[in-house]
């Protein structure tokens, strides 16, 4: 079958091959870590006996809240986001479960009548996103919503961590590009 591919074929083989490793590198330590923190913070809390004590189950749930709102407001940047009906809606981009923010930073490679009229289209406009920044941002904000009982699920949140991680992964850097000017 190897002999079937291209080379333009194999070189994104090998790409989809890094990308996975990578982001399942970041993703696997996440699961530990809610199943970790959560299991703790649920052992601490049975640890307490019944009667009103029992009332400091908030106490986790709000201590998770106000780190998410912190790291939410830390180096925030807002994603733009159309709905079915057309509208464009900011978003955050730690808050929610992450899919609508990773589609929209799929369709912001697409050219806007803005990006055109500044000369931006394609993944130039994406890269110009925050990448790894976001995607650990994402990461710490997951571990302490869901580590803290707080409501949500890994899928979402595993949807923005790889597109942000594969951006940033391909994303081009200045030192790299030169390099590669010198050897061409």
């Amino acid at each position: 079958m190897p002999g079937t591919f291209d080379d333009e074929e194999r070189r994104l083989v090998v790409q989809s091959v890094v990308i996975g490793v990578v982001i399942w590198a970041i993703v696997y330590p996440l699961k530990v870590g809610v199943h970790w923190l959560f299991h703790w913070t649920l052992h601490s809390l049975e640890s307490l006996g019944h009667g009103p004590q029992q009332l400091l189950v908030l106490l986790p749930l709000l201590v998770g809240a106000l780190i998410v709102a912190l790291i939410a407001r830390t180096r925030a940047s807002l994603i733009h986001y159309r709905d079915n009906e057309g509208v464009i809606h900011e978003l955050n981009d730690v808050e929610g479960d992450g899919l609508e923010r990773a589609i929209a930073l799929y369709y912001s490679s697409e050219p806007a009548f803005e990006q055109v009229l500044q000369g931006q289209e394609g993944l130039d406009v994406r890269w110009q996103l925050p990448t790894f920044s976001l995607a650990w941002r994402k990461f710490a904000a997951t571990l302490v919503t869901l580590g803290s009982g707080g409501s949500g699920g890994l899928e979402a949140s595993v949807t923005l961590i790889g597109e942000s991680s594969s951006a940033g992964l391909f994303k081009p850097r200045h030192p790299i590009a030169r390099a590669n000017e010198k050897l061409a």
